[in-house]
């Protein structure tokens, strides 16, 4: 369960995770729930994964994400507090006088845990039937920001329950992390310190591993930021895209009353950008024909400049780095692993050489480097 995305693994026949599409086209299933009302009969759908992210900028208020601080979190806490700064929907106090943080849509309240059942469900539809017969376990990888304690677990527990599935065991996100990773590309024989850190959609996370000889690991820190992701640097080229357009114009460009496929069209070209500076120097992205006056515009975005936008966002990684190593010690780091989307972009990749002094190991599908399923053959020989 991740904070911008989710996705679910089987393993067959002892051999290497087999991912289950979450949609005909896509592997990973968007961490949105949103609800659409009918104009015309007033009924409620529900939607989820890439059906909810098509409509976000057409239905802010009511498409749910970036959710996931929220799984046993207090309307009262610090985490809850920032997240209501970064997401256009409602955050309340739950209405059972609990105290957790709950989502409101349209004048009904939501937990967490309900929201989440809907993720549950699409991704055990989806492993259904793909292997062709009932699933009732599941072993549940979550985002390290999250303590997997009384409070998140119970919320989590409820949520697959709900959704027809008994939760076999909780796995810290970079435990699973690092037996998907250890499994193919380690080398064992010896003992090491193994980092691993992981730059996701919505998230930033490190922690460090005591690794036996025979591949036993043991966590002995962690550090999260929950709010440093790939969001923000799509953020980020998102800002330099107005800024284009107020150049072009003449003229201040208010984001908030564009039309919907104008603010849709910007908000994916940035995000297609990022992707594309992870392996070209230099990407062009179409600027919306309802701001550029019907003219077909585009903009010119380098790497470097993209790295200098965005050098306040890599800094901050370096610095949950650093904090992450001053808890852990000074014992030297053997090994450092790249997880999550984001570790593509080589200036991420640069810093965390500098930070750690070494090579950083990266595997080809760095957002999909998750053990649970691996993990669950262990558990089930």
């Amino acid at each position: 369960m991740g904070t911008t995305k989710t996705c679910a693994a089987v393993l067959v026949n002892k051999g290497k995770p087999l991912w289950v599409d979450n949609a005909d086209v896509v592997a990973r299933l968007p961490s949105m729930v949103a609800f659409s009302q009918d104009p015309a009969t007033g009924e409620s759908t529900v939607l989820v994964g890439d059906q909810a992210k098509r409509q976000r900028d057409s239905n802010p208020r009511g498409t749910i994400f970036g959710f996931m601080p929220l799984l046993g979190g207090r309307h009262d806490s610090e985490e809850v507090a920032k997240l209501k700064q970064r997401v256009p929907y409602d955050i309340v106090k739950a209405p059972n006088g609990s105290g957790d943080a709950w989502v409101a849509i349209g004048g009904q309240a939501h937990s967490p845990a309900q929201i989440a059942t809907f993720i549950i469900e699409k991704c055990k539809q989806s492993a259904e039937k793909h292997m062709g017969h009932p699933i009732t376990e599941a072993i549940f990888a979550v985002p390290t920001y999250l303590n997997i304690d009384e409070a998140t677990t119970t919320q989590i527990k409820e949520a697959a329950r709900v959704a027809g599935l008994n939760v076999f065991r909780f796995v810290h996100g970079h435990v699973a992390a690092l037996m998907g990773t250890a499994f193919w590309h380690m080398n064992y024989g010896k003992p090491q310190r193994v980092a691993v850190f992981e730059l996701g959609g919505g998230a930033c996370s490190v922690s460090f591993f005591e690794m036996t000889d025979f591949g036993l690991c043991e966590l002995t820190s962690s550090s999260s930021d929950a709010f440093l992701g790939g969001e923000d640097f799509d953020a980020t080229v998102l800002q330099y895209l107005m800024d284009e357009l107020k150049k072009r114009k003449n003229e201040a460009v208010d984001l908030s009353l564009l039309d919907v496929a104008a603010i849709r069209q910007l908000r994916e070209g940035a995000e297609r950008a990022k992707k594309a500076l992870d392996s070209v120097p230099t990407t062009e992205i179409d600027l919306p024909a309802a701001v550029t006056g019907d003219k077909h515009l585009t903009a010119r975005l380098t790497r470097d400049h993209f790295n200098q936008l965005t050098k306040p966002l890599v800094d901050r990684t370096a610095t949950l780095c650093e904090l992450a190593l001053k808890a852990a010690g000074p014992k030297k780091v053997d090994q450092v692993l790249l997880v999550g989307g984001m570790t593509r972009t080589p200036a991420v990749v640069e810093k965390v050489k500098e930070v750690f002094g070494l090579n950083p190991m990266e595997v080809p599908n760095p957002d999909e480097v998750v053990g649970v399923a691996i993990q669950g053959n262990v558990l089930q020989c």
